[in-house]
């Protein structure tokens, strides 16, 4: 009897063991899937060479970033502390003021997708955006690290100041 029991309390702890790994690649999100809703900046810098400077619109800086189920994403980040046109008219100022709003403002918008899963490789394809050489081209973005609360994406090298560079985005969930 007692050898009997052995065996059932063996193959109950076997099956729940085999229920368990199964629910658990049942729950395993793909890439894609960990990437749905909305991620606040959190920082941003670019790598130059072996420097590790702040982007274009500085230091202090606040953006999103958003991937859809439908395929879409969209991007936007400024300076934190943006100089106010001051006129209370959206399209007034002087033209060193939409200089100064243009230069401290990136935006894009488009289709997203994971080119390579086990790389974590995605590309945002531009439909929109600030940057009018940037409409139509897509570029790829390497996600080095993503949990449920952080996201931190690598830009491929492009040029910034006459330099090669690659962008590094920390992100955390917006809630």
């Amino acid at each position: 009897m007692e050898r009997i029991i052995k065996r059932w309390i063996y193959h109950s702890l076997s099956a729940a063991i085999l229920i368990l790994s199964m629910i658990e690649v049942a729950n395993a999100q793909s890439l894609k899937q960990q990437l749905f809703g909305t991620w606040k900046v959190v920082s941003a810098t670019m790598q130059v060479g072996d420097q590790t400077k702040p982007i274009p619109l500085g230091k202090e800086i606040v953006g999103l970033i958003m991937y859809n189920q439908d395929g879409y994403m969209c991007f936007a980040a400024m300076s934190a502390n943006r100089q106010k046109l001051g006129s209370g008219d959206r399209i007034a100022g002087t033209v060193e003021q939409k200089a100064s709003a243009y230069d401290s403002y990136r935006n894009t918008c488009g289709r997203y997708e994971v080119i390579n899963e086990q790389e974590r490789i995605i590309s945002h394809a531009f439909e929109v955006s600030l940057l009018p050489d940037v409409t139509g081209q897509a570029e790829k973005r390497i996600v080095k690290e993503i949990s449920a609360e952080k996201l931190v994406l690598q830009t491929v090298p492009h040029t910034v100041g006459g330099q090669q560079a690659f962008g590094v985005w920390v992100y955390e969930r917006a809630k």
